[in-house]
């Protein structure tokens, strides 16, 4: 059984107080800036909290959900500065409900970091050092076929979808702008000219994924 909680970390959208608070035993950037901008939106202090949020973007070397985090949280708190982010690839996360009856569905989460992870329906979860380039070309071919279909969408501006439907496959390009996303039947989007390439790369990385040991999310 998939954990929601878990599921929701990897789209960079929490509120702002949310993830926050999965710092709040963890001292460094961006962290410290992320409880800087909490606090000061609990006082009220929206320019505060703005300007926060805007100095992790322009951190370096952050793990890719924390620049997504901190574009979104500039969205909720309607900051001006959340209008300044570029149409790039930050994420991609392909999503295919379970085959053979099975409830759930299956998770790849890239990120521009050249980390990855992979979720089953079961739960099961691998996961992808940034460290590590092995998979640098799988991860590279999914990046690449996202930023492919990124100028054809827009962002989503409503709330987040829940899974896909039996039969479908949702791809999820996670970007400073925003969500922004494309969905159908498995078997037309894999031969979309559009889509097609973005599933066929998933697919190849997440035969190599499978290929590397496993954890469990309870």
């Amino acid at each position: 059984m998939q954990t929601p909680a878990f599921y929701d970390t990897l789209f960079g959208d929490l509120p702002l107080i949310d993830w926050a608070q999965h710092g709040n035993k963890l001292e460094g950037e961006s962290w410290a800036a992320f409880a800087r901008a909490a606090e000061a939106k609990a006082a009220g202090q929206i320019a505060q909290a703005c300007r926060a949020l805007l100095e992790i973007t322009r951190m370096a070397d952050l793990d890719s959900r924390h620049y997504l985090q901190a574009w979104s949280a500039l969205r909720e708190l309607n900051c001006p500065e959340g209008r300044s982010g570029e149409r790039e690839i930050l994420g991609v996360i392909i999503e295919a409900h379970a085959d053979h009856g099975e409830n759930g569905h299956d998770i790849l989460a890239v990120y521009a970091d050249g980390s990855a992870l992979y979720l089953d329906h079961a739960g099961a979860v691998t996961t992808w050092p940034a460290e590590d380039p092995k998979l640098e070309d799988e991860i590279g071919a999914v990046l690449d076929a996202a930023g492919a279909i990124l100028p054809k969408i827009g962002p989503w501006n409503e709330k987040r979808l829940p899974p896909p439907e039996r039969g479908n496959v949702r791809l999820n390009l996670l970007t400073p702008v925003g969500l922004c996303f494309g969905e159908g039947p498995f078997a037309a989007i894999a031969r979309d000219p559009v889509g097609g390439p973005l599933v066929k790369a998933g697919a190849v990385l997440v035969h190599r994924l499978q290929q590397q040991p496993k954890a469990t999310v309870n």
